[in-house]
């Protein structure tokens, strides 16, 4: 067996790295929550994995890394992203009340989906040829939206006539039909993320407010 990369652990604890970590502890005390009967505090500790992972990639983008740590970086970011964006939505899904008849299919589905976005998302950066203008736009939908819609269509279906879970099963299916389609969509510019941020504090709160 080889030894670790001797700067494993300086690369690991960089700050935009520890923001991934932030995020990931986020989403498995989110999937804790759901286990324990709290769908909707998962769904605002959701959102706040969103927000980590909004944050990591903005500091990364401020320090020079080299291959090791870029790579490190995005192998790290596409497992937080597993847990956050693919394992969480299922497990508040599943908590929320889903039929085990419905909760399967829709389960199967989006992890699917939602593992094919990662596995092409890091292979195309694999592949990629160095350029030097910028990526301005996504193919398909990033895992990352799923911490933004679920929570805004779990509050939706929290006051909305009907069982959450209908809603969540829907926002699932719609995010993994997204996940794989081939639309072009822009990419955030960095001087959204306060108006994502304002959002995100909002879907908390209500939220917060909803479950009482």
């Amino acid at each position: 067996m080889t030894s670790p990369h001797p700067s494993m652990l300086r690369v690991a604890l960089a700050l935009a790295n520890l923001i991934t970590y932030l995020g990931a502890g986020l989403g498995a005390g989110a999937i804790l929550l759901a286990l324990h009967g709290e769908p909707l505090l998962a769904l605002a500790l959701a959102t706040l994995v969103g927000l980590a992972d909004l944050a990591d990639g903005a500091w990364a983008r401020r320090f020079k890394r080299d291959q090791y740590g870029l790579a490190f970086g995005a192998a790290l970011d596409s497992l937080a992203d597993m847990i956050g964006f693919v394992a969480l939505p299922v497990v508040i899904t599943v908590a929320a009340g889903t039929p085990w008849w419905l909760a399967l299919p829709v389960s199967l589905i989006y992890v699917w989906a939602g593992l094919t976005r990662l596995a092409a998302y890091d292979a195309a950066d694999r592949t990629s040829v160095p350029t030097a203008a910028p990526v301005t736009h996504y193919r398909g939908l990033p895992v990352t939206f799923a911490g933004l819609v679920l929570p805004l269509v779990g509050l939706i279906g929290a006051v909305a006539p009907g069982p959450v879970w209908v809603w969540c099963c829907g926002a699932l299916v719609a995010l993994a039909a997204g996940f794989v389609a081939g639309f072009r969509l822009p990419k955030l510019a960095p001087k959204t993320y306060p108006l994502f941020g304002l959002l995100a504090l909002a879907l908390i709160a209500g939220l917060v407010i909803v479950r009482g």
